[in-house]
């Protein structure tokens, strides 16, 4: 039997930003747009796991369990539609669960004014 190779942290926010197509886009309440709201749980014995909470459905719409009630019973829901899916990643430790959850998987946004060099 083969050993699992554990992913980079770039494969992982490859993976999460892969997740969705670039078309695919929520219009939140504020006005800006979303195409992922992620979020982690787990514990040191079992490993820690991000996963999304907003989905995507063919028709355009999107589903979103927790968006009027984060009880257990939506949150098991939103987890368990994530899995469906195929889009639950474990994570080696809290620190960079929580950190991928708050967004650090996003690419940084390319600069539109140059920045003079200092010499």
């Amino acid at each position: 039997m083969k050993p699992v190779k554990t992913p980079t942290i770039g494969e992982v926010k490859k993976r999460i930003r892969n997740m969705r197509s670039p078309e695919q886009k929520r219009k939140n309440k504020d006005g800006s747009v979303s195409t992922h709201k992620m979020s982690y749980e787990g514990d040191e014995k079992e490993g820690y796991y991000v996963y999304p909470t907003i989905f995507p459905n063919e028709d355009g719409s999107w589903t979103d369990y927790l968006s009027d009630d984060e009880s257990d019973e939506n949150w098991e829901k939103t987890y368990q539609e994530a899995k469906k899916r195929g889009e639950v990643i474990k994570i080696p430790n809290e620190s960079l669960a929580k950190d991928l959850a708050a967004g650090s998987w996003k690419t940084a946004v390319k600069l539109k004014k140059k920045i003079p060099k200092i010499v």
